[in-house]
């Protein structure tokens, strides 16, 4: 899902995908999404229940708040909160 099949051709699973770095927005009726790999430790998801006429400007601020938030963490966890004993 994320192979370029060229060099200006996007992978077919994600819209943008840089290094570690993945970005995925998608919508439906009533829905919009937007999903953000950061690297291999940090990912983040938000989806809402309305669909936006600017849904491209509506991602771009959702993320640009989202990672603002996340710059400012300091100490992350040393446990994986998905892996059980």
């Amino acid at each position: 899902m994320t192979p370029r099949h060229g060099k200006k051709e996007m992978p077919l699973g994600w819209s943008y995908v840089e290094g570690d770095f993945w970005w995925r927005t998608g919508k439906l009726a009533g829905t919009s999404a937007i999903l953000v790999r950061r690297d291999a430790r940090t990912a983040w998801c938000v989806i809402t229940n309305t669909t936006n006429a600017q849904s491209d400007r509506f991602n771009q601020n959702i993320a640009k708040n989202i990672e603002q938030v996340l710059e400012k963490v300091t100490i992350w966890p040393e446990r994986d909160g998905f892996v059980y004993p």
